[in-house]
């Protein structure tokens, strides 16, 4: 089996794509630039071929985007005095109220109830 090959299969063991995409998540800068196209150049596929291999371990570029979104603003509402709109404008979101909605439907509290809540136990 070609290098390729060998890697390909790597890629396409249960939940190694996945990692993968994570990883590369995890490394963007600034993370509202990361999409699917740009994510999918890094992996050296399509962004079609990375929604079919998602899908094949279960999920989607959406999902794994906004995990990512939902650790990145854990760290900022517990590491960093900025503004809860600060913090949404900083991950992306047009609006603060939709990145509460978001953080509220994940964490069942409020970005700052949950800031409070945070400093409280440090």
């Amino acid at each position: 089996m070609t290098q390729f090959g060998q890697e390909l299969r790597a890629m396409t063991e249960p939940g190694r794509f996945t990692l993968m995409v994570r990883a590369i998540l995890s490394q963007a800068e600034p993370i509202n630039h990361a999409r699917a196209d740009w994510v999918a150049g890094h992996c050296g596929i399509s962004a079609r071929g990375l929604r079919t291999c998602l899908a094949r371990e279960g999920t989607s570029f959406r999902t794994l985007l906004q995990a990512e979104l939902l650790c990145r603003s854990e760290a900022l509402l517990r590491y960093t005095d900025w503004s809860i709109q600060g913090i949404a404008m900083a991950l992306g979101y047009a609006q603060s109220s939709n990145f509460v909605r978001v953080f509220q439907m994940r964490f069942v509290d409020t970005p700052g109830h949950y800031r409070s809540r945070e400093r409280k136990r440090r």
